[in-house]
């Protein structure tokens, strides 16, 4: 995958790019009424 400047994205950036996906679907769970806090596998 690569960033909007062309080139292959930093450890640092991977990491925030996850944290914000992981947060939007907390966000969308808790929307639902699902809190991920308590969600096991």
């Amino acid at each position: 995958m690569v960033n909007a400047d062309g080139w292959l994205p930093t450890l640092a950036e991977k990491a925030e790019n996850e944290r914000q996906r992981a947060d939007k679907l907390a966000e969308y769970l808790r929307s639902l009424g699902v809190d991920p806090d308590t969600v096991i596998n």
